[in-house]
């Protein structure tokens, strides 16, 4: 599973629901949600490259930075927006 950390401006323009149409696209299980400091988290169940490198092209918005942390295993079979 990993953590990834998501800064920029990346909320209240559409991320999140952007985040988690690639996600489905890729099959990738999980969450993503807004952080009170501004930043953005998803949790994915699996490590998915091409997933990984669209999340730094939002349709509106901009990604400065993409942080990434391997996490215990866990299984989610669907992406939701929390």
């Amino acid at each position: 599973m990993l953590r990834i950390i998501i800064s920029g401006r990346v909320q209240g323009v559409g991320y999140r629901s952007f985040v988690a149409s690639i996600a489905r696209k890729h099959g990738v299980g999980g969450y993503v949600r807004n952080l009170s400091d501004g930043t953005v988290e998803v949790v994915a169940s699996k490590r998915d490259d091409q997933f990984l490198k669209e999340l730094h092209h939002p349709p509106f918005g901009a990604v400065d930075r993409l942080e990434t942390d391997e996490l215990e295993d866990g299984t989610f079979e669907t992406f939701e927006i929390r």
